[in-house]
C-alpha cells in the first residue's frame, strides 16, 4: 500500500555537492559544468521513468541551461545552490498518473515560492542485471519515488534568475516565525496525493502526521534500505531485519516490564497513602485538645469563609455596576464643574422667577416670554442636577472594576486556605468526638450506640451523633446580595459640550 515519505536536504558547495551533478544523476543524463568544465554523465544509470523542468507559469527550460545559470549565479564557496525533495509515490497509480501528480505538485511549488523545479520519477525492477535495477515494466510497484530539485533563488517564467528565496531557508523561517517548507508542504502533498488516488478509484489514503499524532499505538516501521529489501524480495532473510525484529522484541519486553513496575509502584503508593491517613487519624486523636478548643478555632474561620463566599457571589453584580479606572478618574475630574454648572442654572432659574414675580400686568408679551424662559431654565436645571448627581455618585465609588478583580483573586486564594484549614479542623473534631464516645461506658453512650434488640436478637443500626453543620460549601449571602442589588448603577458618560 502507499506510504508517506517526504524528506528534504540542501545541495551546497560546503558539502562538495553540485546542482548540475544532482540534476544529471536524477535525470540519468549528461550535463557539462560550464563553470568548472567538469562532465557529469549518468546515462548508463537506469530506473528513470520520466521527468520535467517546470518554471513559474507552467513554462519550461533545458536542464543544462537552468543549472549552469544557477551555478554561475552563486559566487560564494559555501553557497546553497539548490534544495532537493525526495518523495515516495503511491504504487497504486501507474506511471502516467504519478507523472501527472508530480507535475501538479511541481507547479504548486513554483506558484508558492517562485522557483524552478526539476523533477524525475524513478522505479526499480525486481530482477537485477549487472548490479543495476531496471525499469522495464512501468507498472512495477516497488520503490516508486520522485526527486525534485528546487533552485535556491527566484526564477521568472523566462528563466531569468532573481534574489535568494529565503522562504526555503529553515533558519530564516525560524527567525521570522513563519512555517518552514516541511511544515507547509507535507500536508499539501498529502492532499494532492489523496485526491489523485480518489480520482483513480483507490480507497488507500496517506497521512503526513506521526503515528502518535494519528492516535495509533504501534512501533514505527524501519527503513531497511535497498540492499536488505533486494535480499528479501528474492526470498532470503537479511540480517538487518533479524536485528530489527530482535530490537522490537526487546522493546516490547521492556515496555511490559515498565508497565508491571508502574502497576506495583501505584499499589505501593496507595498502600502508603492509606497508612498515612491512619497515622494522621491516630495523631489527631492523640492530641490533647478538647472539643471546645477546636470549635472555638473553627467558628471564626467558618464566619470568615461565609463572608468570602458572600462577596464572591455578589462580585459579578458589583463588577457590572462599578466604573472602570478611567471612568472614575473622569468622573472625579468633572464632579466640580458639573456641580458648578447645575448651581449656575439654578441661580438663573431663581433670577427668572424673581423677575417674573415683579413684572407688571401691563406687559403681557414680556410675561409670556419670561414664562417660557423660566420653564426652559428649570428643565435645564433639572437635567444638570441629575447629571451632577450621577457624576458625584460615580466619583464617590469605592472600587473600580480592576479593584474588584484583584479582590476576587485574593479572596479566592484565601478561600482555598480557609477550606483546607476547616477540613483539617473538622477531621480533628470528628476524631475527638469518636474518642469521647469510645471512652464512655456502654450504657452512657446514648442513642448513637448499637444496643441489643430483644425481638431480633442483634444490634440495631447505630445513629451518628449530629455534629456542627457543614457550612464550608455554602454561605448566607442575602445581605450582601441585597446591598449589591440596591446599589445605584454607576454609569458615567463624559459630557461632550459645556
Amino acid at each position: 500500500m502507499a506510504i508517506y515519505h517526504f524528506s528534504a536536504k540542501p545541495i551546497g558547495r560546503s558539502n562538495g555537492r553540485s546542482a548540475i551533478a544532482a540534476s544529471a544523476y536524477t535525470s540519468c543524463s549528461r550535463i557539462v559544468d560550464r563553470r568548472t568544465g567538469e562532465v557529469h554523465d549518468y546515462r548508463k544509470k537506469s530506473g528513470l521513468c520520466g521527468g520535467k523542468v517546470v518554471l513559474p507559469g507552467g513554462t519550461t527550460i533545458s536542464r543544462d541551461d537552468l543549472w549552469n545559470f544557477v551555478e554561475s549565479k552563486h559566487l560564494r564557496g559555501d553557497a546553497v545552490v539548490a534544495r532537493e525533495f525526495e518523495i515516495a509515490l503511491p504504487h497504486e497509480l501507474n506511471t502516467a498518473q504519478n507523472m501527472e501528480l508530480t507535475d501538479l505538485f511541481a507547479l504548486t511549488l513554483t506558484n508558492i515560492y517562485g522557483v524552478a523545479v526539476d523533477f524525475n520519477i524513478h522505479k526499480k525492477e525486481d530482477t537485477p542485471t549487472e548490479g543495476h535495477w531496471l525499469c522495464q515494466s512501468p507498472h512495477h510497484p516497488h520503490n516508486v519515488h520522485t526527486h525534485l530539485l528546487l533552485s535556491a533563488c527566484h526564477v521568472n517564467s523566462f528563466g531569468e534568475l532573481g534574489k535568494k528565496c529565503v522562504e526555503l531557508d529553515p533558519i530564516h523561517c525560524a527567525r521570522s516565525g513563519i512555517p518552514n517548507p516541511m511544515q507547509l508542504l507535507r500536508p499539501v502533498w498529502q492532499d494532492l496525493c489523496n485526491s489523485a488516488m480518489a480520482r483513480a478509484g483507490h480507497a488507500t489514503r496517506i497521512d503526513h502526521r506521526t503515528l502518535e499524532g494519528q492516535g495509533i499505538e504501534r512501533r514505527p516501521g524501519y527503513h531497511f534500505g535497498p540492499c536488505a529489501s533486494a535480499i528479501e524480495r528474492v526470498g532470503k532473510s537479511s540480517r538487518i531485519r533479524e536485528r530489527e525484529m530482535a530490537r522490537a522484541e526487546a522493546e516490547k519486553a521492556q515496555a511490559a516490564a515498565e508497565a508491571e513496575a508502574e502497576a506495583k509502584a501505584i499499589q505501593k503508593l496507595e498502600s502508603l497513602e492509606r497508612e498515612l491517613k491512619e497515622a494522621q487519624a491516630i495523631e489527631i486523636a492523640s492530641r490533647a485538645r478538647t472539643r471546645t478548643e477546636v470549635e472555638s478555632e473553627l467558628t471564626p474561620l467558618l464566619k470568615e469563609l461565609s463572608l468570602i463566599n458572600a462577596f464572591l457571589l455578589a462580585a459579578p453584580n458589583l463588577s457590572k455596576r462599578a466604573p472602570t479606572a478611567i471612568q472614575l478618574a473622569a468622573a472625579r475630574k468633572d464632579a466640580a464643574p458639573a456641580a458648578k454648572r447645575a448651581s449656575q442654572a439654578r441661580q438663573t432659574s431663581v433670577g427668572l422667577a424673581k423677575e417674573l414675580s415683579i413684572l407688571g400686568w401691563w406687559r403681557p408679551f414680556r410675561h409670556g416670554t419670561l414664562t417660557r424662559e423660566l420653564e426652559d431654565s428649570r428643565r435645564r436645571t433639572s437635567e444638570l442636577e441629575d447629571r451632577a448627581a450621577r457624576v458625584q455618585g460615580s466619583a464617590k465609588a469605592k472600587g473600580t472594576k480592576e479593584d474588584i478583580s484583584l479582590w476576587v483573586k485574593s479572596q479566592t486564594q484565601r478561600k482555598g486556605q480557609l477550606v483546607a484549614k476547616c477540613q483539617t479542623l473538622e477531621l480533628e473534631l470528628q476524631a475527638i468526638r469518636a474518642l469521647e464516645v469510645s471512652r464512655k461506658p456502654p450504657r452512657e453512650r446514648g442513642p448513637g450506640v448499637t444496643k441489643p434488640d430483644p425481638q431480633e436478637g442483634r444490634g440495631q443500626t447505630p445513629q451518628r451523633d449530629a455534629g456542627p453543620p457543614a457550612r464550608m460549601g455554602g454561605c448566607d449571602a442575602q445581605d450582601i446580595q441585597a446591598q449589591a442589588d440596591e446599589a445605584p448603577v454607576q454609569e458615567y458618560e463624559r459630557p461632550r459640550g459645556g
